[in-house]
């Protein structure tokens, strides 16, 4: 049983706002919907059902179907919405553009932040650029963080890069604090304000940056103890990668106490310790 939408979207990978915390709640509590303890007039409760079946149910068909009536009403993240189901699901680029171009034709940000993404896929990043900047005028930060990578990794312009990564920091974008940590890092060299930027990203709760703070104290600084701190702290949010990196500086008898000393054990560290107690004890 969900006790907030935090744990929806946590589950599912979404981002639920929180309008009517209770219907949502009920709805998503639901073995299954009874269409008459609701309000299907109300468009913004029919896309809800329609994440329902989306993500709880599995059933695209039935998704769909509620989506269409919340587009009947005139909602523009239903639009969205079931363009994403073509996208992500159904892998069908080009009913997913039908209805992104639907939504964007409403002025829907998600909708061009979505649309870009699919040009980028496809390598056309003219029109990726095209869809992420009409989205950033409108305030959307993950256009910005994605217009910044582009920018960054494809195009090789790091001042473009940072121009938009800065942007996206300003409205807390943990995404690209790490990312602007990594270009500080990887391409100025300018360690300091990677770590600024890693730090930033860290206090959000972001596992990359944390990993890569601790590459930047292993490999630059060779500063183990301050390395091993922070890909605990990524360990600690069940984070493979970080296993493997505090594996590479530790033998195994040093693991296992280091894993030992943890208080809150997720699966990984638990499963890890269970190995490990086989070849050390």
């Amino acid at each position: 049983m969900f006790e907030n939408i935090e744990e929806i979207n946590k589950k599912y990978g979404i981002e639920i706002k929180t309008d009517d915390e209770k219907k949502i709640l009920s709805i998503f509590n639901s073995l299954e919907i009874r269409e008459e303890d609701y309000d299907l007039n109300d468009y913004k409760i029919l896309s809800k059902i329609g994440l329902y079946y989306l993500y709880v149910k599995k059933d695209n068909e039935k998704a769909k179907k509620y989506y269409l009536m919340a587009i009947e009403k005139g909602y523009d993240g239903a639009l969205n919405n079931l363009g994403n189901l073509y996208y992500n699901q159904e892998k069908d680029n080009e009913n997913a553009k039908k209805y992104y171009l639907m939504a964007i034709e409403k002025g829907n940000d998600l909708a061009m932040y979505n649309f870009a993404e699919i040009y980028f896929e496809e390598k056309d990043y003219k029109n990726a650029k095209k869809y992420w900047l009409m989205a950033i005028e409108k305030g959307n930060d993950y256009a910005m963080n994605n217009l910044g990578h582009l920018y960054h990794v494809t195009e090789k312009d790091y001042e473009n890069a940072k121009k938009y990564y800065l942007m996206a920091i300003e409205k807390g974008n943990e995404n690209a604090m790490n990312d602007l940590g990594y270009l500080c890092c990887n391409v100025e060299k300018d360690y300091e304000n990677a770590k600024k930027y890693y730090l930033m990203a860290i206090e959000k709760g972001n596992v990359c940056a944390m990993n890569n703070l601790g590459y930047l104290y292993h490999v630059i600084e060779k500063d183990y103890k301050n390395a091993k701190k922070y890909w605990l702290m990524a360990i600690e949010k069940g984070d493979k990668t970080a296993m493997n990196n505090l594996e590479s500086i530790m033998n195994d008898l040093e693991l296992y106490v280091c894993l030992n000393e943890i208080t809150d054990k997720n699966e990984l560290i638990e499963n890890r310790i269970k190995r490990l107690r086989d070849k050390c004890v």
